[in-house]
């Protein structure tokens, strides 16, 4: 697995790494490995392990949006904590306007919760939401 996926899991020395068809890279517990890759192999289209990404060029990792949701994050992933205000706009899929921060990919969090990623750019945070998952109904302020 790539390094830097392995430092952003909590237990990554007790996890199986592994490259799907699609490229795309996964994490299963190494307890249960034996028996998820036998579920991987089978005709049947079922999920198994967490997501983690998959590399847009080779150098860059965009991790994927299950990894932002799930309980094997290591606590200290860098990531960058929104107002409510910022964070509905985040979810409608749109920019974040951000200064002074180092460039990279963070986590996005509201309340210490993560909920997706983005890309620190100077002036602003690009937004990595599923363009799906986006909210797009109007929210009162």
């Amino acid at each position: 697995a790539p390094v830097q996926v392995r430092e952003w899991l909590r237990e990554a020395d007790d996890m199986e790494f592994y490259l799907t068809r699609q490229q795309l890279w996964k994490a299963i517990p190494a307890d249960m490995a034996s028996s998820a890759f036998d579920l991987i192999h089978s005709p049947l289209d079922i999920q198994t392990g967490i997501q983690l990404g998959r590399f847009k060029t080779s150098t860059l990792f965009l991790p994927d949006h299950a990894l932002s949701l799930s309980t094997a994050l290591h606590p200290g992933i860098p990531h960058l904590e929104l107002t409510r205000e910022e964070v509905l706009n985040f979810l409608k899929k749109e920019t974040i306007a951000r200064s002074g921060e180092s460039p990279g990919i963070r986590l996005i969090t509201w309340r210490g919760h993560g909920i997706g990623w983005g890309k620190l750019v100077p002036g602003r945070v690009n937004n990595l939401l599923p363009h799906h998952w986006r909210i797009r109904m109007n929210i009162p302020e």
